[in-house]
């Protein structure tokens, strides 16, 4: 497209799944503290064993992250090379740098809804509360994109 720039975003999956291990060990810790809870805080806790799931998991939030930056950015696509998703929008010319701003907000959607997902599956109860928390990634995700460059006179 004539009077566009090339984003190419790219997320490492490794980390995504490690950021949403992590917090699931913490919420799976803090539901030990209710004696009712013990045996579930175990299945809350995601391992290397559920990377699986997890992946199938990261399929879907890819697919979410690539419709949003194709409605607010650009048209976009992304590719999965197993380590890597690199989304590779076609943004408006006046679209500002906003690489590792894009790096970062969809690292967070991505993991939030990765890790809203793996809680859907294990206790759904946990899950609810990760909902409105997508909501607001998802508005800040659309700010950003609305970013343009002030035009310049020559």
């Amino acid at each position: 497209m004539e009077g566009s720039k090339s984003l190419t975003p790219q997320v490492v999956v490794k980390d995504l799944l490690l950021r949403v291990k992590d917090q699931a060990y913490y919420i799976g810790e803090s539901a030990k503290s209710d004696p009712r809870l013990v045996e579930i805080s175990a299945k809350i806790q995601a391992s290397d064993d559920d990377d699986p799931i997890l992946k199938d998991f990261v399929s879907d939030a890819t697919s979410v992250v690539c419709n949003l930056l194709s409605r607010m950015l650009g048209e976009t696509s992304y590719s999965n090379e197993g380590e890597n998703i690199t989304f590779t929008i076609k943004a408006a010319a006046n679209t500002p740098d906003l690489q590792n701003q894009l790096v970062d907000y969809i690292t967070n959607y991505m993991s939030t809804s990765i890790l809203r997902n793996w809680l859907n599956t294990v206790k759904s109860d946990e899950a609810k509360r990760f909902d409105e928390k997508l909501i607001r990634l998802e508005t800040e995700l659309i700010q950003l994109s609305a970013r343009r460059l002030k035009p310049e006179r020559t």
